[in-house]
């Protein structure tokens, strides 16, 4: 089994999960009328115990940021429960955290931290110069 998540064009989580077979996981999607741009495979192999752990700690992690699942995913714990409708926390849809909300596009750097990188290297620009031009003159 592996984790993925369906994304559209902007990069944005439409829907997490896992399966066998991506491939064939994808066109079951696009078959459903899933619409979205591509599905990113985000581990290893892994066993079904520890991918169901996987998903539902993913799901998490996603509603403590964005504060709802993703537009496709139906259930907390990522699985389908026959009969019953899926369950919502009394909080979901309004902000839980005191972060600025921000997309999940996956490993990136925040406006701030290409802020301080631009800083950086800007201070390391002038450093060089005022080198070169010292030891011109």
């Amino acid at each position: 089994m592996v984790g993925y998540t369906l994304r559209c064009q902007r990069n944005r989580v439409l829907y997490i999960g896992i399966t066998n077979n991506p491939r064939a996981r994808e066109a079951e999607h696009r078959l459903d009328g899933k619409r979205f741009d591509h599905l990113s495979v985000e581990t290893r192999p892994m066993s079904r115990d520890y991918a169901e752990v996987w998903e539902a700690r993913r799901l998490a992690n996603y509603r403590d940021y964005v504060g709802r699942n993703p537009h496709y995913n139906r259930t907390d714990d990522g699985q389908y429960h026959y009969g019953q409708r899926p369950s919502r926390d009394p909080g979901a849809g309004t902000r839980r955290t005191s972060r600025p909300r921000q997309h999940d596009y996956g490993v990136g750097v925040s406006g701030l931290g290409w802020f301080v990188v631009l800083l950086v290297l800007l201070v390391g620009l002038i450093v060089v110069f005022e080198m070169v031009s010292a030891s011109a003159g």
